[in-house]
């Protein structure tokens, strides 16, 4: 089976066999390169079930859907966000307004980590956005937030303050995450990529002071590695939470 994952600006692929991955990729788009980044991607066109992600609007969902039907003839599943599914119980009173990445992505993390009783797991996707969602172990989503990733940080100051001009030559991938700059462009790359970590660390911090029990603390997407190993707090780095949500769904529900 394939799955794709369809963010705001990059999009991430698995093929399935027996519950592993066998093949996988992740590249950028923009809407103006969308279906020439599909064209040599390398997406497997022998798949007999594609299960999608897309939180990139209405648009780009009918794009991905035109393109499948020229190159990968087989039909598309879109994953919805639900009130209960695989034994997560989601807290918003209105699913569908809960973006569908967080929700594979919970569903991923609760049926990996196996956590006991009083035992919380936390995920975090670093991408556009950052969110942070918290369970309990009986699958009860507690709530979560949603946080400017670090790419969108660094473009609202250079779009909002006029006297920031950042080298966009700079490596935006690999921040540095410790110390103070002496230079613009270093403090701009220093300053995003710190209070994201503080911020984390702290948010974590404050429920690991509430409880003594053990706390599963999961971090992925496209920032995620460098997040994940800057971190102060104990983390696993998993780049394919999302795209093992929608196998797990596409699994339970063809059961």
């Amino acid at each position: 089976m394939l799955t794709v994952d369809i963010g705001n600006s990059r999009i991430k692929w698995a093929l399935f066999s027996g519950g592993l991955i066998k093949e996988n990729g992740c590249f950028d788009y923009t809407l103006e390169n969308f279906e020439a980044q599909l064209d040599v991607a390398g997406l497997p066109d022998s798949a007999t079930s594609l299960m999608v992600s897309c939180v990139a609007g209405e648009k780009i969902r009918s794009r991905f859907e035109q393109w499948v039907s020229q190159n990968i003839l087989t039909s598309v599943e879109f994953a919805v966000t639900r009130s209960i599914q695989n034994g997560v119980v989601n807290s918003y009173q209105n699913p569908e307004k809960m973006g569908v990445d967080r929700w594979l992505a919970m569903l991923a993390a609760f049926n990996k980590c196996h956590a006991q009783k009083d035992e919380l797991i936390c995920v975090i996707d670093c991408g556009t956005a950052i969110t942070f969602d918290a369970l309990d172990s009986r699958g009860k989503h507690l709530g979560g937030l949603i946080m400017p990733g670090y790419q969108t940080m660094l473009q609202s100051l250079m779009k909002s303050a006029e006297n920031i001009k950042h080298d966009k030559s700079a490596v935006y991938l690999e921040p540095k995450i410790a110390g103070l700059a002496s230079s613009t462009n270093d403090a701009l790359i220093m300053g995003c990529s710190q209070i994201i970590l503080q911020g984390i660390s702290g948010i974590i911090n404050g429920y690991k002071n509430k409880s003594s029990a053990k706390l599963h603390c999961l971090v992925t997407g496209g920032d995620g590695r460098w997040v994940s190993s800057a971190l102060t707090v104990d983390n696993v780095y998993d780049p394919y939470l999302v795209l093992q949500g929608l196998y797990i769904v596409s699994v339970k529900e063809n059961e």
